[in-house]
Formats: C-alpha cells, sequence, structure tokens
C-alpha cells in the first residue's frame, strides 16, 4: 500500500511539473518582445517610479500604486550592485545612462517577475485545491494557467500579475482559517489582500475573503 502510495505521489508530482512547465513556457516565449522599444504606454511610468524610489521614498506620481515599483527598485537596486561590482566599477549616473540609452534590462527584469508571480500564484491555488488530497486534480489553477488574458499580463510590467499573487495568497490563507486554522490563517489573509489592493486598486473586492472567512468558518463565526 505505501509503495502504491509513494508511486501516486510520485505521478502527481510529474504531472503537476509538467504542467508548471507548460504553463511557464507561453509566459517566458517572447518575453523580450519589442525590446528595446517599449510598445505598451503603461510601462514607461511603471519603471520610472521604480527608479525613482532610489532617489527619494516619496513617489512622484501616484498613477500606480507604490507596492511594485518598491518590489522592481529593490531588484534593480540588487541588479545594479552585481552590475556595478558594488559601487567600484560603476556609478549611480552610469546606471541611469543604462537605463537612458540601453532600458532593455530594466524592462526584461520586470516581466520576468510578473511571470513568476503568476507561476507562483498558479501553484499556490493548486496546493489549496488539493489540501490533504494529493489526488486531486487542480482544475482551477489549470483553467487560470490557460488564460490567454494571464499570458498577456505575464509580457508587461504591470502590477497585474503581482496582484494575482497576493489575492491568491490571501484566499489560500482564508480557506486554512475558515478548515479551522488559527487566527494567524486570518490575520495573513487581511495582510495579503491588503497588499493586494496596493498593488493594483481593482483588487479592493479581495477584503471580502476576510470577514466571509470569519463567518463562514467550520465550527461558526470565530469569537472576537
Amino acid at each position: 500500500r505505501m509503495r502504491r502510495e509513494a508511486r501516486r505521489d510520485l505521478r502527481v508530482a510529474a504531472v503537476g511539473g509538467a504542467l508548471l512547465a507548460l504553463a511557464a513556457l507561453p509566459r517566458l516565449a517572447a518575453i523580450d518582445w519589442g525590446l528595446p522599444h517599449v510598445f505598451n504606454a503603461e510601462e514607461p511610468p511603471v519603471i520610472g517610479m521604480a527608479l525613482s524610489l532610489a532617489a527619494s521614498l516619496r513617489p512622484f506620481s501616484l498613477r500606480v500604486p507604490l507596492v511594485w515599483p518598491a518590489v522592481l527598485a529593490a531588484c534593480y537596486g540588487a541588479w545594479f550592485a552585481l552590475w556595478s561590482g558594488f559601487g567600484l566599477l560603476r556609478g549611480a549616473l552610469d546606471f541611469a545612462a543604462k537605463y537612458a540609452f540601453d532600458p532593455a534590462g530594466f524592462y526584461l527584469i520586470a516581466r520576468l517577475l510578473a511571470a513568476s508571480a503568476q507561476l507562483g500564484a498558479f501553484g499556490g491555488i493548486a496546493r489549496a485545491e488539493r489540501h490533504k488530497d494529493a489526488s486531486r486534480w487542480p482544475y482551477g489553477a489549470a483553467l487560470l494557467a490557460a488564460s490567454p488574458l494571464l499570458v498577456e499580463f505575464a509580457h508587461v510590467a504591470q502590477p497585474d500579475s503581482l496582484m494575482i499573487l497576493l489575492v491568491s495568497g490571501a484566499c489560500a490563507a482564508a480557506l486554512r482559517f475558515q478548515r479551522g486554522g488559527g487566527k494567524a490563517w486570518l490575520m495573513t489573509a487581511a495582510a495579503l489582500s491588503g497588499l493586494a489592493c496596493s498593488a493594483r486598486y481593482t483588487a479592493a473586492p479581495a477584503g471580502l475573503v476576510v470577514p466571509l472567512a470569519w463567518l463562514l468558518c467550520e465550527d461558526g463565526p470565530a469569537p472576537a
């Protein structure tokens, strides 16, 4: 019996890995489309805001919520440290000149982060769907992975993919609380839904998962 269960788990893991690879393929294919030129007018303001955070933590515009540019700014900071030899080989002006004359790397990093956020979201959704039943197929995650709209989001430096990751995390934490988990899961759901709203204002309905999880938990509404 143990061998049969081990073979089943191995088969499920192999199929899950294959499905993840299939989800990654359309997101990574042609991810550098258009570069070094940018044909999506919504990408440059995001990259510009992320780079502006290096000079001041006060954003010059609230056109884009701050969470996604802050994530990009952290990644660009790590890239600058490696690219510049930790400031020994090149300086901040050289980095600014690189963005001005050769910005492809900045956009490619943002697009790769967007694609990675989606893949992380699909993995979290699949895990929440399966819960304790390893033989259950994650149909919801598979449908989202095949969505043409999400594939398009993975090819632009926009916060939509990060929002999807945060919303999926909030829903998974809310479900864990609803199934009898501790209050820490509810607090996690609240924090992630708040971050999702800070990544994209259209994620505001995600805040409903917190009261719904509290009202619909298995043993009735949790005590205050």
